[in-house]
């Protein structure tokens, strides 16, 4: 099976620790998935739940762990999860921020010029056009191989 995977492009938790999250998981998620940041559970170590369309953009993360398969030898990026009870690195979705996204992180199909939305899940949504009442995420700009780089809102 295949799961997500990101490429972390320009983020600002790349540089602002305020902006990344360490983050429990009660489930196992994949990479290129979103989640709203909880209350603290241990240390910096934070709970995060599934987001609904009408989110608002504040405490919306991105998963993005490094992809380290320790049972395995010769692993693929997309056959990486985060696993139920690791922690998983998420970035806050910050406006200008651009990340790169295959087509198993989306709801829909994927096409440069797509808005992209929040929904009632992990998986972001993607359409031509936006949805009245959905929170707006960003935009896909480009298609870059398998990666649909898109630019936060």
């Amino acid at each position: 099976m295949a799961y997500g995977v990101i490429r972390v492009e320009n983020a600002s938790g790349i540089t602002l620790g305020k902006d990344l999250f360490s983050l429990k998981c009660e489930s196992a998620i994949e990479n290129g998935h979103v989640v709203v940041v909880g209350d603290y559970v241990s240390g910096e170590v934070r709970a995060f739940s599934a987001p609904t369309a009408k989110t608002a953009m504040g405490n919306v993360a991105i998963i993005a762990s490094e992809e380290i398969v320790k049972t395995k030898g010769n692993n693929t990026l997309a056959e990486f999860i985060n696993e139920k009870g690791s922690i998983a690195r998420g970035y806050r979705l910050v406006s200008g921020d651009i990340y790169g996204l295959t087509a198993e992180c989306f709801e829909g199909t994927p096409a440069k010029g797509n808005v992209v939305e929040l929904m009632a899940g992990t998986k972001l949504k993607t359409a031509a056009t936006a949805t009245e009442g959905s929170t707006v995420v960003g935009k896909i700009v480009d298609v870059e191989g398998k990666y649909f780089v898109v630019e936060i809102a």
